[in-house]
């Protein structure tokens, strides 16, 4: 038996030992019944006992069945001390780091897998699990022969059963999905938290971060409404019969949507809120496409579609002006939705997934177009590139959240990818960008002069408060949510 052969039977050997698949069986467990039934820091730790444990088999297996074949005269003991020593690494660098957790989630994302870490040094303690493993493929490595014999049938299954549970047990994690900041105060924080069983739901800080309060159980797309303080939409919650809730603080969410969740003619992409900020402000819903519209705070409303999807609306701070995107088109307004006409068709490939206007400026308009942010200063007749991603995401993941600064007329922000990569800024009003560096999830600009963004980590596990003039530093502020069990 040569000794590429020698390792892969001995990790085979170890992973259908009844000891690993007690540490399957436990961390699956763990991950999906006591996480949810009795939520503490012990069900955070038994899930990196666990998988700590066998783990490691699965790298050697891997590692034997594709690099073992270029590289055969390594010695099984060498890789495998090789591999110990790398998950360890590994293992400690996502727990104390979050710029290196962040980075893998990161680079894991641009395949468009999602995946959340959650960075708590304390969960170092696990390491322990990586001794007593290579104890048992030491062991199994003197019978390696007889673990050659084990039936290709249970090989497999094993395998599965490890790699699905290491997979679920990544996605499984506590993890932060929309966030928002109120309009008239930068201390007043939304978050939405989900995958935390019995914590979901909406939270709220009114001391920036400092301290964080569960105000509903519903989950969603958090929208904040620009035209009145301390006001808030739940958008597709996903808990409840209605697409769309508002919640006012100190008040339930109530249910204010045209219709129930599963309604509506399409169902291309998610939904938006937006609000014409003009003396009798209106609100615009985009639901599954369909453009519905209230002047009455939601207590009555009209279908306003325009015979195609709606992917993006943009009101100006001219009365009635707004600018709408459907299906490659650019459609304007100066009603207040009530006649439209088409102005242009849009230039790129892909669909728009952002489109703003300048709060002094009706006629600058910005698009995410596909990969790439396109710039109007003529009210959308004609559009130059201003800014292209040329990483690997595929184009029907592409997704740009643009917002321009409300305090300096000169500033935009704007994100590609949720997650998969670093922000962007202009000080030209979106003529040229620059890239800071930060990978975020979500971002979400203020009305605070010291504090004027806050976002989501990439890897979801993490509320970030931007300090100072762009680019400057992040604070984290997530530290008193329930972000891991």
């Amino acid at each position: 038996m040569t000794l590429r052969h020698e390792t892969a039977s001995a990790a085979f050997g170890a992973l259908v030992h009844p000891a690993s698949i007690a540490a399957i069986g436990i961390l699956v467990i763990n991950d999906h019944v006591m996480k949810q039934v009795a939520p503490s820091w012990l069900t955070g730790k038994i899930s990196d006992f666990a998988g700590l444990y066998f783990a490691p088999f699965v790298v050697l297996v891997v590692w034997e069945a594709s690099l073992g074949v270029v590289i055969p005269r390594i010695s099984g003991r060498t890789v495998a001390l090789a591999t110990y020593v790398t998950v360890g690494v590994f293992f400690a660098a996502f727990k104390v780091s979050s710029e290196a957790a962040d980075a893998f989630v990161r680079i894991v994302g641009m395949s468009g897998v999602r995946i959340s870490i959650v960075v708590d040094p304390t969960d170092l303690v696990a390491v322990v699990s990586l001794p007593l493993s290579y104890a048992l493929w030491s062991r199994q490595r003197r019978y390696a022969a007889r673990a050659a014999t084990i039936r290709p049938l249970r090989r497999v299954a094993v395998l599965t059963a490890a790699a699905l549970a290491i997979a679920a047990t990544s996605a499984a994690q506590p993890t932060l999905t929309s966030i928002a900041v109120d309009s008239t105060d930068g201390d007043l924080l939304y978050a939405v938290l989900v995958s935390a069983g019995d914590n979901d739901g909406l939270y709220v800080s009114d001391n920036g971060g400092l301290g964080w309060l569960r105000v509903s159980t519903m989950t969603g797309e958090i929208s904040v409404d620009p035209a009145h303080a301390r006001t808030a939409y739940i958008l597709d919650a996903p808990d409840s019969d209605s697409a769309l809730l508002r919640l006012k603080l100190g008040s339930r969410p109530v249910e204010i949507g045209p219709g129930r969740r599963g309604q509506g003619t399409y169902d291309l992409h998610s939904s938006f809120i937006a609000v014409g900020p003009w003396p009798t402000p209106v609100l615009y819903y985009g639901f599954r496409g369909s453009l519905w519209i209230t002047e009455d705070d939601g207590v009555q409303w009209r279908n306003i579609g325009l015979g195609e999807p709606v992917y993006a609306l943009a009101p100006t701070t001219t009365p009635g002006l707004l600018y709408a995107a459907s299906y490659g088109y650019v459609l304007r307004s100066a009603d207040g939705g009530k006649t439209w006409t088409h102005v242009v068709v849009l230039p790129g490939n892909g669909d728009v997934t952002s489109l703003v206007a300048h709060g002094q400026d009706p006629q600058l308009l910005l698009a995410g177009i596909g990969k790439e942010i396109r710039r109007s200063t003529d009210g959308g007749v004609t559009w130059t590139s201003t800014i292209r991603y040329e990483g690997n995401t595929r184009l029907e993941l592409a997704h740009w959240k643009i917002v321009f600064d409300p305090r300096d007329p000169d500033r935009a922000y704007a994100l590609f990818g949720g997650g998969c990569c670093s922000a962007v800024y202009s000080v030209d009003r979106g003529r040229t960008w620059q890239e800071w560096g930060q990978a975020v999830q979500d971002i979400a600009v203020t009305a605070d002069a010291d504090y004027p963004l806050v976002a989501i980590s990439p890897s979801g596990s993490g509320v970030l408060r931007h300090r100072g003039v762009v680019p400057g530093a992040w604070d984290s502020v997530g530290g008193k949510l329930p972000l891991k069990n």
